[in-house]
């Protein structure tokens, strides 16, 4: 008996598995991808439309209807559903949603970059310039990393813990790598932008917790990971 469970312990994966494994993942990403990529989307095509809200700071320059869009506000989007993809899938998928998601876009940017020309595209996507870009794409990598191994490490019980935590840490991040990288040494109020941008994403994280607890029981944590 005791040889039978020793051999069987010792015995190689059957042939094959780890193949149907990867290929089961592939799928299993594409529709959290499609999600990350639509609020991506949602929030780039959003950048033309200023914000409803006005605020007295002083200066403005930091007044929210001079600098900030609704994009900014829908790029929140983007972090709660990392989120859930984490809460579904765990660490791993959660880091394959944003890489993937990424590499997506880089190589239809390239793409369309070699068809019409860099400068054409740039102009025709007004795109910021290129210092600015790059502190937006690391900002976002940033915050959504942060996001997705703060939620891990608090995720159990209670239900709402681990969603606040990655909500909030996730767009500090990103406000912390973004403006000084995208305007340090700019004649701006920049330092006023970040923390006006944090308490945007952060309140959202907060009233995120509304479809998150809406959503629990229809996306549920895969078996060995924690969650409530």
């Amino acid at each position: 008996m005791a040889f039978g469970v020793i051999e069987s312990r010792m015995r190689p994966a059957k042939r094959g598995q780890p193949l149907r494994s990867t290929i089961a993942n592939f799928f299993r990403l594409i529709l959290p991808v499609t999600f990350l990529l639509g609020s991506y989307m949602l929030a780039f095509f959003s950048t033309d439309r200023p914000v409803w809200f006005s605020l007295s700071t002083g200066n403005p320059l930091a007044d929210p209807q001079w600098w900030m869009t609704m994009g900014h506000i829908y790029l929140g989007v983007s972090f709660f559903v990392v989120m859930m993809t984490n809460r579904a899938y765990g660490v791993g998928m959660a880091l394959a949603q944003v890489i993937a998601s990424w590499a997506i876009l880089f190589v239809f940017f390239a793409g369309a970059a070699s068809a019409y020309g860099l400068g054409e595209v740039r102009t025709a996507l007004a795109l910021p310039p290129t210092s600015v870009s790059l502190a937006f794409i690391g900002g976002l990598f940033a915050g959504h990393v942060v996001a997705i191994y703060a939620f891990d490490m608090q995720r159990g019980v209670p239900w709402f813990k681990a969603p606040i935590i990655g909500g909030l840490l996730g767009p500090a991040a990103f406000a912390l790598v973004f403006y000084p990288l995208a305007y340090s040494g700019a004649d701006a109020p920049w330092g006023i932008w970040m923390w006006i941008d944090f308490g945007v994403k952060a309140a959202m994280g907060v009233g995120a917790l509304v479809p998150y607890y809406l959503l629990r029981g229809m996306i549920r944590p895969q078996p060995g990971l924690g969650g409530a």
